[in-house]
């Protein structure tokens, strides 16, 4: 039974931010919700990378996808240190002082001083200041402004978030080319956190050529430094072979290392894995485990297998009240094949009472979505007159 990729998307920590189913022809039985004993869980892997569109193309391509957005958080930056006044008080010690008693007017006037004279460490705070809001009002514009006085004049910080936002449109259009330049500028200044965003533009040809080799390259130095998102890229890259040959043994490393940071795509990649056993033995029990993972971060299409699995008593015990409840979580999430099954278990009593009103009420939801079966309960029902 084939599931849908999962759409999802990543953000990119900065550098030192301020910031199921068969019908039975029967009377009894007007829809079944699995093959029981002829199942064979095929799910395909999602393993498009984290930051990659998912979509129903060949597992693990590609297809688009760009860096995030600067993660907000309100941290003291760690700034190459701004030229001492004439005074000899460092205006470095001021600066600090005042973030720690989160005077950031203080800060804005000490950087604006700086900044205006063309000095790149008081561009880069004040850019800092204007994409936070914090010692006036947020103007990403602005932002953009001052990072970009400072990148250009080589500072690797400030090209990192310059990137950023090109890549994602903040205080500007969307410019993957601009983006590309930027963040491979403070990749090669030494900023750990633009490997992974230069990994991904490389390996999705955005701004630049396509180029596999190179985005396995970056991808996988952002995955050796303990990056989640960048060791789910990573796992993914093996398992297709995408810049690299295939190795599902280190796929399944590389998963695990991002699912044990929390990543749910992992999860859910290793829940499969270890469902139909690939580039390792089949343990259903270890794969319910994973999913249970993955399902409660309220991935739906783990939700929806976790509901096969506890009808079919695969990996954890039969119980058909339990399967229902994660089929309607599912369903909530608008996935017509679990909307499908939970008028199929309705349809039976299936861990629940029998009721063919809500039972079609659920065939409904999943007919308007095209669903074949569905559409063949709701003929079936309305053949024996209900």
């Amino acid at each position: 039974m084939n599931h849908p990729s999962p759409l999802s998307t990543s953000l990119s920590k900065p550098f030192i931010a301020i910031f199921i189913g068969m019908l039975l022809m029967t009377q009894n039985a007007f829809a079944e919700p699995h093959t029981h004993g002829a199942r064979t869980h095929d799910h395909k892997l999602p393993a498009q990378g984290y930051a990659h569109r998912h979509g129903n193309g060949p597992v693990g391509k590609p297809v688009g996808g760009a860096p995030a957005k600067p993660a907000q958080r309100a941290n003291k930056p760690r700034t190459p240190a701004m030229a001492n006044t004439r005074g000899g008080k460092d205006p470095n010690v001021i600066l600090r002082n005042a973030y720690n008693r989160k005077d950031y007017a203080t800060v804005f006037k000490i950087a604006s001083q700086y900044a205006k004279k063309g000095d790149p460490a008081g561009q880069y705070i004040l850019g800092q200041l204007y994409l936070n809001g914090q010692g006036q009002r947020k103007n990403p514009k602005m932002a953009l402004k001052w990072f970009k006085k400072a990148a250009d004049k080589g500072h690797p910080g400030a090209a990192f978030f310059v990137g950023n936002m090109y890549a994602s449109g903040i205080g500007t259009g969307k410019n993957p080319g601009l983006a590309f330049k930027y963040i491979k500028l403070a990749a090669d200044k030494g900023i750990p956190d633009a490997d992974y965003p230069l990994g991904i533009l490389y390996a999705n040809g955005k701004g630049v050529k396509k180029n596999p080799k190179l985005g396995f390259k970056y991808i996988s130095k952002a995955a050796k430094q303990n990056n989640p998102l960048a060791q789910y890229d990573l796992a993914s890259m093996y398992m297709q072979g995408i810049g690299v040959r295939k190795n599902p043994a280190q796929a399944i490393k590389w998963y695990t290392k991002a699912a044990n940071k929390g990543v749910a795509l992992a999860q859910h990649n290793l829940g499969l894995i270890y469902l139909q056993g690939i580039g390792t033995k089949k343990n259903p029990g270890k794969a319910a485990q994973w999913f249970k993972k993955s399902a409660a971060k309220g991935m739906a299409t783990s939700q929806y297998i976790l509901g096969d699995l506890y009808v079919d008593g695969i990996g954890v015990p039969k119980n058909h009240k339990t399967a229902l409840n994660w089929y309607k979580k599912a369903a909530t999430k608008g996935l017509p094949a679990a909307q499908y099954s939970v008028g199929a278990m309705y349809a039976n009593g299936y861990g629940v009472k029998k009721n063919i009103k809500v039972a079609k009420t659920w065939f409904q939801k999943a007919a308007k979505k095209k669903n074949k079966n569905a559409i063949n309960a709701l003929a079936v029902l309305k053949k024996n007159g209900l």
